[in-house]
């Protein structure tokens, strides 16, 4: 087994080689268009961009489900040494062949990147985990991968221009360097998913199942048609809102740096949030400014502010959707997933060559025409941006709120164990009315906790609680013959969701008792689901806000918390012995025990903890 500091090398020489790759082919990509251009990047040439277009978008498009079957294999890493043999290969052909097309030459290489990128991206997000890094941390990596490319675009690629205009004809030598570090840098990284997809499966059975698998889940859904969108509307922007100017070159360029600009700032500012879930919690507030800069672009003289915000709007929704994608989706259909993706972003490239070759007329009416299609995309994705993303927008917003009112941290041995999907349950003590707020901030699923009638069914709340965070209303009653809440929570492990549940089922009301007995309720869900991962956690901090009955009733005649410490143990994942599951004492003994060991990684004191029913307490 290879250790952590070999994973983390892999994972460096993985990206290494996708920058690479890419830069080979933005180079190759870039001096194909001026050419067939006639050596000008600033020209709108409908047809020229239309077949550059076609022949970078139509193969992969076609062959989506070998890229996927490829990329999703336990050949991975081997289809990007294929893949870059390829690449090599025709580019040095075309380096001896003076006659070399380059249309075709740029065919091809788009063809290989296509394979190389999704088996690469493949085996990256792979070996996050195995290098005990957070998942967002693919969003740094792939910042510095965008200011790679964009210095070869901008220091390599455009002096090519110069030696076409000088008759020399193609010349791809500047592309095989980068092309060269990237299989050298494959090389020295083999890498193999621990979960694929076997070729005897076939082709077409396993992209299927894939693609459902991608669908099934909301977030993952929305983030793969959100990326679709994403490209057609960069595309269009970068390919034919900027050269509908008609400006100078000079000019055009420097719109494309600042829309480039703008991208890496937003992937910067989207990459301060780098919770599992709520890590895209500014996609409908960048959708709905997205809207609001083409709304601005017909009145502003300069476009290159506009570009500038553009660019950051797209930066800022681009990592999370990649993000969601892959944490969404089974880790064995994950290549289905990248050549889903990329299938998607091969028909936006036809669907913006379509856009391309039907636009005439003079310059202004050819760019309302533009602005006016990505009004109308953008707006309904924005739309669908607030629909799709609402929960993890409220959250984020709401935890942007709370920052200057408490400050989280998590300790204890669980931490590091916590699933990013997946069913789980969550046990904690409960001392203050936020509790479950407290537990969303360290917890990287999205929770379903419980709450008494007497808050769920207040207005407004009552909606946020059923529509939005599925929240299980538990009757306010003393005593019930049923208890509809707890099918309710099963039902919900079942779905694979993370249930929060405080066992005791009364919030504290004595300094001297820390902790309750736990009732029944607990118990009864295990014997339903004995096997579902437990984690046992203890806030330190929340006996003594603002919203607990420390000094009296919550709220009242009490100072507002400012910057109060919530620290937060967690041990786990922990399972009930089947022995003594059908003993709901023992299991509830147990349970209470786990939840003092979680205080205990705090460095806070033994707990005595209750082992009968204290008085006035319901059994």
């Amino acid at each position: 087994m290879a250790s952590p500091s070999r994973d983390r090398v892999n994972l460096l020489l993985l990206w290494l080689a996708v920058t690479s790759q890419a830069s080979a082919f933005t180079i190759v990509a870039t001096h194909t268009l001026m050419t067939l251009q006639r050596n000008s990047f600033s020209t709108f040439d409908a047809p020229a961009i239309a077949s550059w277009l076609g022949f970078a978008c139509l193969p992969a498009l076609l062959l989506s489900p070998l890229i996927a079957c490829l990329a999703g294999s336990c050949r991975a890493w081997h289809t990007m040494i294929g893949s870059s043999v390829l690449s090599i290969g025709v580019l040095s052909w075309a380096s001896f062949v003076p006659q070399a097309s380059p249309l075709s030459v740029f065919g091809v290489l788009a063809l290989s990147t296509a394979f190389f990128v999704a088996a690469a991206v493949r085996l990256v997000w792979a070996a996050i985990s195995k290098a005990g890094w957070e998942s967002t941390t693919l969003i740094v990596l792939w910042t510095f991968c965008l200011l790679l490319v964009s210095r070869s675009v901008f220091e390599i690629g455009f002096p090519l221009r110069e030696v076409s205009r000088s008759g020399v004809g193609f010349f791809p030598q500047h592309a095989l360097l980068p092309a060269v570090l990237a299989i050298v840098s494959t090389i020295f990284a083999p890498s193999r998913p621990v979960e694929f997809v076997r070729f005897s499966e076939g082709l077409i059975g396993p992209f299927l199942r894939g693609t459902r698998d991608v669908f099934r889940h909301r977030l993952a859904r929305n983030s793969l048609l959100g990326l679709w969108v994403w490209a057609f509307v960069a595309m269009t922007i970068l390919v034919v809102l900027i050269r509908l100017q008609r400006a100078r070159e000079p000019d055009v360029i420097a719109h494309t740096m600042s829309f480039g600009l703008g991208a890496l700032v937003g992937i910067v500012l989207a990459a301060i949030n780098r919770h599992s879930y709520r890590f895209g919690w500014t996609i409908a507030y960048a959708a709905t400014g997205l809207v609001l800069q083409f709304f601005l672009l017909g009145i502003n003289d300069s476009i290159q502010w506009p570009m500038i915000c553009m660019g950051i709007c797209l930066g800022i929704v681009f990592p999370p959707l990649v993000h969601y994608l892959f944490t969404w989706t089974s880790p064995k259909y994950h290549g289905v997933g990248i050549a889903l993706m990329i299938a998607g972003w091969c028909a936006a490239g036809l669907a913006v060559a379509g856009l391309a070759m039907s636009l005439d007329g003079s310059n202004v009416l050819e760019q309302d025409r533009v602005v006016n299609v990505l009004l109308i995309v953008c707006g309904l994705s924005t739309l669908a941006a607030w629909l799709g993303f609402f929960r993890p927008c409220m959250e984020g917003t709401f935890e942007f709120l709370l920052w200057p009112i408490y400050r989280f941290r998590s300790r204890g041995p669980g931490c590091q164990n916590l699933p990013t999907r997946g069913p789980s349950l969550v046990i904690a003590n409960h001392s203050a009315w936020l509790d479950p707020l407290f537990m969303a901030k360290v917890l990287p699923l999205p929770i379903i906790p419980m709450m008494t009638s007497k808050f769920y069914d207040l207005p407004v709340i009552s909606f946020l609680m059923r529509r939005v965070i599925g929240t299980i209303r538990v009757p306010e009653a003393s005593y019930r013959h049923e208890a509809p809440e707890l099918k309710e929570a099963v039902a919900a492990l079942d779905r694979g969701e993370c249930v929060v549940i405080f066992p005791e089922g009364f919030l504290r009301r004595k300094e001297e008792q820390p902790l309750r007995r736990f009732g029944r309720g607990i118990w009864a869900i295990l014997s339903e689901r004995p096997q579902t991962p437990v984690f046992a956690c203890w806030i330190e901090g929340n006996w003594g806000s603002y919203f607990s009955y420390r000094g009296g009733p919550p709220t009242k005649g009490k100072r507002i918390d400012f910057w109060k410490h919530i620290d937060i143990g967690i041990v786990g994942p922990v399972s009930v012995d089947p022995a003594i599951l059908p003993d709901h004492l023992a299991v509830r003994s147990y349970l209470m025990h786990q939840v003092a060991d979680a205080r205990a990684s705090l460095g806070l004191g033994t707990l005595e903890l209750p082992t009968a029913p204290a008085e006035g307490e319901k059994e």
